[in-house]
């Protein structure tokens, strides 16, 4: 590739200069340029550009690994990650070179979604990680909790799993380069799939290889009305007033409708809190109640 076409560009001295592309092969992450690109988001998860998943977020998705070739159905995800909503991410890395980074790496993918939603529930997601986790002599809670913030872990699990079961989940293609045909069709699944978000993610290196090594990720397949959209469904708060008349709309049974306000009239009355949960499927709500000394 020539000098001219290079997309980054540095200042020095009053010149600007392009920057050359650079390969991610010659030791800095691996030799193998597949293994290379797994290798970087694994001990970098912060190059998936959270800003430009949610741009106009306060706080935008932040990651954190919770596990490497994690078992899926009948194979195996490249890289499984978490954000601070407890918003599994699944990553699987693909090369321009590879003819599966066209049209195949897109159903690969969405049936390794499938099969998670179904198989990974009931703790199976905590218990993998904690098992990747304790061969690199750590524990994945110290790794949310230091990554992510969080405070309360058991918490944050069962935010993790009831996000699951809602199909509520991120798909991430990452490569070099992403093929204009698969790009198309990332936007395409990401503007049409509720609770889904799917996008692509291109890594870039530039700079001489005797210079430090500059990264540029961009994302694919994000619009602004897709990310007010999706942002605001991810992040629902519900309350009486919601929950209840999300009852009454999406409730056919009034049978039904009448236990649950029995259930939730007897935790109100009983518990000293009631807690409400977050998400774009159905409400939810749990009683608390204050811990007792003996």
């Amino acid at each position: 590739m020539s000098e001219k076409s290079g997309e980054v560009f540095i200042i020095e001295g009053g010149n600007i200069k392009p920057l050359p592309p650079r390969s991610f092969r010659g030791g800095v992450f691996g030799e193998n340029l597949e293994e290379a690109l797994k290798n970087l988001i694994e001990k970098y998860p912060e190059v998936i550009p959270g800003r430009q998943i949610d741009p106009e977020s306060d706080d935008p998705p932040r990651f954190a690994l919770l596990c490497r070739e994690m078992p899926v159905g009948g194979g195996s995800l490249d890289l499984l990650l978490v954000d601070q909503y407890a918003v599994l991410t699944l990553v699987e890395t693909k090369l321009a070179e590879n003819r599966e980074a066209r049209r195949e790496v897109i159903g690969q993918i969405i049936e390794y979604a499938a099969n998670a939603v179904k198989l990974w529930g009931n703790g199976r997601v905590r218990k993998e990680a904690a098992e990747f986790w304790s061969k690199h002599n750590k524990d994945v809670n110290d790794v949310i909790r230091g990554k992510l913030g969080i405070e309360d872990e058991e918490g944050f699990w069962q935010t993790v799993e009831k996000n699951l079961k809602e199909g509520v989940i991120r798909l991430i293609i990452a490569g070099d380069e992403l093929y204009p045909e698969v790009q198309r069709i990332i936007e395409y699944l990401n503007r049409e799939m509720e609770n889904a978000e799917v996008y692509g993610l291109e890594l870039r290196c530039f700079g001489q290889e005797s210079e430090k090594l500059v990264l540029a990720p961009r994302l694919i397949g994000q619009t602004q009305e897709i990310a007010d959209r999706k942002s605001k469904e991810r992040r629902r708060q519900w309350n009486e007033e919601s929950f209840f008349r999300d009852i009454e709309e999406k409730v056919a049974s009034e049978e039904v409708r009448n236990a649950i306000c029995k259930i939730y009239d007897f935790s109100k009355e009983k518990a000293d809190e009631i807690s409400w949960g977050t998400g774009s499927v159905r409400g939810s709500f749990g009683p608390k109640f204050q811990r007792i000394s003996q």
